[in-house]
């Protein structure tokens, strides 16, 4: 889980999207600071502007950062997640079993 982070010049395309398309459809203004989220694999995958920044910082890098804080918390959140959805997931099978299979539950 190694996300990092890019200053977009607002010149280079995003994930082969034009800069000028981008911008448009994204309803970036040419004034905005703008930070791109790069996944594990090397793509592009959230683009937000400082205006917006769901967890500011006093800069456009330290927006970028305290993002990129969150989403790795999260991730780490996810294990336990995944052991609540299996032990839920025994349990219905162990309805299924007691209720005399899976058509009576």
């Amino acid at each position: 889980m190694n996300l990092t982070y890019r200053i977009w010049d607002k010149q280079s395309p995003i994930n082969s999207c034009s800069a000028d398309k981008a911008m448009e459809s994204l309803r970036i203004q040419p004034n905005d600071e703008v930070y791109i989220i790069v996944n594990e694999n090397g793509a592009d995958w959230i683009v937000q502007t400082k205006r917006d920044a769901p967890y500011p910082g006093a800069t456009i890098e330290k927006s970028a950062q305290n993002h990129i804080a969150v989403i790795n918390a999260e991730r780490e959140q996810k294990p336990e997640d995944t052991d609540l959805a299996a032990k839920v997931a025994a349990q219905e099978e162990a309805l299924k079993i007691i209720m005399g299979g899976a058509e009576n539950v």
